[in-house]
C-alpha cells in the first residue's frame, strides 16, 4: 500500500484581488480546469492532476498567507499551454488576466 500526501492551502492561503480577499479554494481550481478540459478523454482525472500541478506551482508565489488572483490565472493558463492548447484558449477565456 502506497500513500499520498497533499496539503489543504484552504484553511492558510488567501486569494487577494484588487478589492477583496478570499480563501484560496483547491476546488474552484479543479472546476475551471475541468471544464476547459471536458473535450479530453477521461477529463475528470486530467483535471485532477492538473490541479495538483498548477498547486505545486503556486507554492512559491504564496507571500505572507495570500497570492494574487492574476498568480492563479496565469500559473494555471502557463500549465494548460503545456498540456493542451485549445484548454489554455478555453480557460482564459473565462479568467482573463488583470493588467
Amino acid at each position: 500500500m502506497t500513500t499520498i500526501e497533499s496539503f489543504d492551502l484552504s484553511t492558510s492561503l488567501s486569494v487577494t484581488r484588487p478589492d477583496s480577499l478570499y480563501p484560496f479554494s483547491r476546488d474552484k481550481l479543479f472546476v475551471s480546469i475541468y471544464y476547459c478540459c471536458k473535450h479530453l478523454t477521461d477529463p475528470e482525472r486530467i483535471a485532477s492532476d492538473l490541479t495538483n500541478t498548477v498547486t505545486y506551482k503556486l507554492l512559491p508565489y504564496i507571500s505572507d498567507g495570500s497570492i494574487t488572483s492574476n498568480q492563479i490565472i496565469k500559473t494555471t493558463a502557463e500549465t494548460l499551454k503545456n498540456f493542451d492548447k485549445p484548454a489554455q484558449v478555453q480557460y482564459l477565456a473565462y479568467h482573463p488576466l488583470n493588467s
